[in-house]
């Protein structure tokens, strides 16, 4: 189905219902990566958001497997409905705005920073509902304050302080939140034609990311994109 940060995703049915099951690869079975794959599962359980992913549950086949079970939405990520499809009604990109800002409001209010927003990880139904999923790199702000030196996320979304290895924070999130509005907008992300990820993160570092709106697109984002910046 997909790839999260650690694992593979698939469907799977239990009774009437289908869900999304990840399953750890068998190259990040280490110890670091089984330990935040938990922590992962155990954030995920204490959110309870119309706009976050929901998780099922977890099942341990065996002491050498584990599985977290989540639900599954029909539509599948934003990223690929967005290359797939026409280009959407700005009724429909407002609605997925809206509910991707409700669930960075949701865990900033808890201090959790997601630090991997992006296109990829907003799942979508079948009325272009939208929820916010892989919580593979997730932390609480504390959690964060205490690790430097490490660059988490995916560059093209990332913020330019967590480029420079500080610390990311709950404004890094809107930065990436930022970067989903122009996807919505004109259905690509910034450097989507460019391979070069050191070149990429130097120009992002140097401000050198100048993103154009269509015509189409309506005032308010115009007016919210400062505050992502």
């Amino acid at each position: 189905m997909s790839q999260g940060t650690y694992g593979d995703v698939w469907l799977a049915t239990v009774g009437t219902d289908t869900v999304a099951v990840k399953v750890l690869r068998r190259n990040h079975r280490s110890t670091p990566v089984v330990a935040a794959f938990l922590r992962e599962i155990h954030l995920l359980s204490t959110l309870q958001s119309p706009f976050i992913v929901a998780l099922r549950g977890i099942v341990y086949p065996h002491p050498a497997k584990l599985l977290c079970v989540k639900e599954c939405l029909d539509k599948g990520d934003l990223r690929t409905s967005l290359r797939l499809n026409t280009r959407l009604m700005w009724a429909m990109n407002a609605k997925v705005a809206l509910h991707l800002a409700s669930a960075l409001a949701y865990l900033h209010d808890r201090r959790i920073i997601h630090r991997d927003v992006k296109s990829r990880n907003v799942l979508l139904n079948a009325t272009f509902g939208a929820k916010l999923a892989d919580f593979g790199v997730a932390t609480t702000i504390k959690q964060q304050r205490e690790r430097t030196g490490r660059v988490v996320g995916t560059y093209r979304w990332m913020a330019p302080e967590v480029l420079r290895q500080q610390p990311a924070s709950p404004a890094s999130d809107v930065y990436s939140f930022g970067v989903v509005l122009f996807e919505l907008d004109t259905r690509q992300a910034p450097f989507d034609d460019h391979g070069d990820a050191d070149e990429m993160a130097q120009r992002i570092l140097n401000g050198d990311l100048t993103l154009e709106f269509s015509p189409a697109c309506p005032r308010w984002v115009h007016d919210i994109w400062p505050c992502s910046a």
